[in-house]
């Protein structure tokens, strides 16, 4: 093998590492792309449900008011009918 041949191959094998370098750039590039992506989403997610687990537990705590009241209101009614019975 000529000194010619040698740079060509040497000069061939350049090109092609420097195309799979190009490639795998791009990729790396993609899937970065994709993962911010993908962090965005899950911090959209994450607000999103710590908003409703805010609203879930108002609920049940106006559910726990509204339970003990009518709790009271049984109670009165009961006396009542008590007292009526008697």
């Amino acid at each position: 093998m000529s000194l010619d041949e040698r740079f060509e191959a040497l000069a061939m094998h350049l090109e092609i590492l420097s195309r799979m370098h190009e490639d795998l750039e791009k990729k790396h590039e993609d899937l970065q792309k994709k993962h911010e992506d993908s962090q965005k989403k899950h911090e959209e997610f994450s607000s999103k449900m710590t908003a409703y687990a805010a609203d879930v537990r108002d609920v049940i705590r106006r559910l726990g008011v509204i339970a003990e009241a009518h709790g009271i209101q049984l109670d009165d009614h009961e006396r009542r009918i008590d007292n009526l019975e008697k």
